[in-house]
């Protein structure tokens, strides 16, 4: 346990749950509300729950920042998804830094990789981030209707050896992901010699398709969607498809249920995240996920994520013909048997993107470069 000043961390407990709702209105804007720490029966169900790692920092008795995590132990993986801390402390940057520093240590056996999307990053944040150790991934785009706000920002900490000793080396990869894998590679130095540019087989033209799957519908019914999904799951009926740490609220699909796409849908963050997929018969991917792309954004969500095989050339080609853009490359992201395997994150969106505001702009020149000849590729590619 670590000890910033006269604070000390421990596991929450539910007598915890009055002082942490009270904690989190002290913490917070009027950007974003967290429905979780609204709930006092939700705070206590999550506290409970085993998938979730639940961190206090405690003074004179009462807390004074929190740390939740979300664990998976067949992934060997932990995601940081809230850290909240009083903001009239003295040091509250040391207490916020010391409760990471203890999600690092207390996971440290059991698991490869810890990482964090930090929403509205600053320049400190991300430097607290370096202090930790973690390697900084890169900006998820923002709407021009989000101008007055930052991006977020996604950086990991992999454990001693993990990178070096059981991650999959010499991925060939598609050139578009290429700029995204030398950022990351010149931090972290993933491997002694560069991936090549994968060369595309002959593809069809997504308007080329012969079948077009115009009658979609999105069905948002919460538990069903969760139900099916994983009974689908147990019964090694999905794709390969990952998305780790999400579960779907909705599911898109046509009448007959022949092509079943499972999604994650956030109307207060205009986001969606592609989960899984069930299809019965061939489709061309591109015509597909064009389609749902189509219905997600009539629904108000503006930004739209999935997470495909940093090696699976072909699939990101379709993605991309489905008007998907790469966003980020993230090393060691999946244990797959005894290595780890990179995955790319992949972004969809109709409006204007934005990838980095304020001093974050002139800090990172080279990555803001890189994402905006992306943008202009991938342009140039969908009208073509």
């Amino acid at each position: 346990m670590y000890e910033p000043g006269n604070y000390d961390i421990r596991i929450a407990r539910i007598e915890d749950v009055p002082a942490i709702l009270y904690l989190y209105q002290l913490s917070v804007d009027d950007i974003y509300k967290d429905g979780l720490f609204l709930d006092h029966r939700k705070l206590k169900n999550t506290i409970n729950n085993k998938g979730f790692q639940f961190m206090v920092a405690h003074s004179d008795g009462k807390p004074s920042g929190v740390v939740l995590s979300s664990l998976d132990l067949d992934q060997r993986a932990t995601k940081i998804i809230r850290i909240y801390v009083d903001p009239s402390l003295p040091d509250c940057r040391e207490v916020k830094k010391s409760l990471i520093k203890n999600v690092i240590e207390v996971n440290r056996s059991t698991m490869d990789v810890v990482f964090m999307t930090t929403k509205h990053v600053t320049l400190d944040q991300l430097q607290l981030s370096k202090e930790l150790g973690f390697h900084f991934l890169g900006f998820f785009p923002i709407s021009a209707r989000e101008r007055v706000r930052n991006p977020a920002a996604l950086t990991a900490f992999f454990y001693d050896g993990i990178v070096e000793k059981i991650r999959l080396h010499n991925q060939r990869l598609h050139p578009l992901v290429m700029p995204l894998y030398n950022v990351v590679n010149q931090k972290m130095k993933l491997s002694e010699t560069q991936c090549e540019p994968e060369i595309l087989p002959a593809m069809k033209s997504a308007s080329t398709d012969a079948f077009d799957p115009m009658d979609l519908e999105l069905i948002e019914a919460p538990k069903f969607v969760l139900r099916k999904f994983k009974r689908l799951k147990e019964k090694n009926l999905l794709s390969t498809d990952f998305y780790p740490f999400q579960e779907p609220n909705a599911l898109i699909t046509d009448p007959e249920g022949k092509f079943e796409v499972f999604v994650m849908l956030n109307y207060d963050l205009h986001f969606s995240a592609i989960i899984e997929e069930r299809l019965e018969l061939p489709v061309n991917p591109a015509v597909l996920y064009r389609q749902i792309a189509r219905i997600l954004h009539e629904r108000n969500i503006t930004y739209i994520e999935m997470i495909v095989d940093a090696a699976d050339g072909v699939c990101i080609e379709y993605m991309l013909q489905a008007g998907f853009i790469p966003i980020m490359y993230f090393p060691c992201l999946k244990k797959h048997g005894d290595v780890r395997r990179d995955f790319v994150i992949l972004g969809h969106t109709y409006e204007k993107l934005i990838f980095c505001l304020d001093g974050l702009r002139d800090k990172y020149p080279e990555m803001i470069k890189m994402y905006a000849e992306l943008d202009k590729m991938i342009l140039q590619r969908n009208n073509e």
